[in-house]
């Protein structure tokens, strides 16, 4: 695998065992693009915590004035965000109580190991049951509803009508217009139907026990998911959702899978919800690219025990998701498809689903509100059929480009 030596670099930093002769070599014998260098960083929400990494080292001056400065202004940034997100939250936790229902802080500063997470939304998780409180209870605290603007998957009859969505919907978007800050109230911790090609159902049909599983956080005075709970959803997000064949992977969720096992895991009892959750293979791949990546540190034993539990077709799956990590910049558009048009004939029972998946249809036509996203254009614009005609002539242009850009990485890079 050939990659750039920024790539490298950032990888090295994230690691829980760090190579120090390696971090200085890079710094004090290669020229390293600081425009890429930032770019990466901020695209995989992990500034803060790779600059204030890089800072232990020794770096030429230059260098190290130009990264202290930014990691001054980007710890600063994130601890008040931080601070304002806790705030928030705290106020909404008091509305919802008050209106006798419950509430879970999800990911976010929860997962905060180090006091440097970036930290986007405010993710809120409910019962469905109390979902009309918790929606009034956002209102009330000056949130506006904002997922008919910002959720792709929503049908116009469905904009104005919040619960018609609950058949399929997990998240509901909100925007304080005074401090900017978006909200998402959840009330499962994957959609339904309608966002994934896995058949997440076993999970979803067990929220119970992660609200059952809960536990008090004193310093953040919120209930928040256990620490095998939140590694579960961290390695979902990674195979799942953040994930490399959606060309959306991000370091942050490893280095959120690392801080988790950090703290320690009951890998009997994480091995058993998986199991009952049917979430086996995707974790096993979560974890493998996280070793594979960032060195994490996850026994030799449970990853035998992991991968024992895979059928040939999910063992061959995670091999070639993993052939989808091209580098920190984007996924392989190869084998990335190749990916999403055999997923069906291991995670889906439906035989359309197959048949749709080895026309490549689902490649080559997309489904209108991710023509839209890749278009650039409102879902019901009517210029977006004509986009239909244009999508295999760019699935070609971005094949030729990745096919040029690997025989460019093999002679200009590392690896």
């Amino acid at each position: 695998m050939k990659m750039r030596i920024e790539d490298i670099l950032i990888l090295e930093l994230c690691k829980n065992e760090k190579n120090s002769s390696s971090i200085e070599n890079i710094f004090h014998n290669y020229k390293i693009n600081l425009h890429y260098f930032f770019k990466i960083i901020d695209k995989h929400l992990i500034k803060p915590f790779i600059l204030a990494e890089a800072l232990k080292y020794s770096i030429p001056e230059p260098v190290r004035d130009i990264l202290h400065r930014a990691a001054k202004e980007a710890i600063f940034e994130t601890r008040v965000r931080h601070q304002m997100i806790k705030r928030e939250y705290n106020r909404i936790q008091t509305i919802v109580q008050e209106r006798g229902a419950e509430c879970i802080l999800l990911k976010g500063i929860s997962l905060d190991f180090t006091g440097l997470r970036m930290i986007g939304d405010l993710d809120i998780l409910v019962k469905e049951g109390d979902f009309v409180i918790a929606d009034e209870s956002v209102r009330a605290a000056g949130f506006d509803y904002v997922g008919d603007i910002l959720n792709p998957l929503i049908r116009n009859n469905e904009k104005k009508d919040i619960i018609s969505q609950l058949s399929w919907n997990n998240q509901f978007q909100y925007e304080n217009k005074k401090n900017g800050i978006l909200l998402e109230l959840h009330t499962n911790l994957f959609e339904k139907s309608r966002a994934y090609i896995f058949d997440l159902n076993r999970l979803l049909e067990n929220i119970d026990i992660f609200w059952k599983n809960r536990v008090w956080n004193d310093s953040l005075n919120a209930y928040t998911l256990c620490t095998e709970d939140l590694l579960m959803l961290m390695c979902l997000h990674t195979a799942v959702k953040r994930s490399l064949h959606m060309n959306r992977f991000i370091l942050r969720n490893l280095l959120d899978i690392s801080g988790c096992i950090d703290r320690g895991i009951n890998w009997d009892s994480f091995l058993s919800a998986s199991v009952q959750f049917d979430t086996v293979s995707l974790v096993f791949f979560s974890l493998s690219l996280a070793i594979r990546l960032i060195g994490i540190n996850v026994p030799d034993g449970v990853m035998h025990v992991f991968e024992s539990r895979c059928t040939k077709g999910q063992k061959l799956l995670a091999a070639l998701h993993h052939k989808s990590f091209y580098n920190l910049e984007s996924s392989s558009i190869f084998f990335s498809n190749l990916y999403k048009i055999l997923c069906p004939f291991v995670y889906q029972k439906k035989w359309f689903s197959r048949l749709k998946s080895i026309l490549m249809l689902p490649v080559l036509f997309p489904a209108r509100w991710r023509m839209a996203q890749l278009f650039h254009i409102k879902k019901n614009n009517p210029l977006i059929f004509l986009t239909y005609l244009i999508n295999p002539f760019r699935l070609l242009f971005l094949l030729i480009k990745n096919i040029v850009r690997y025989f460019y990485n093999r002679n200009n890079f590392v690896g």
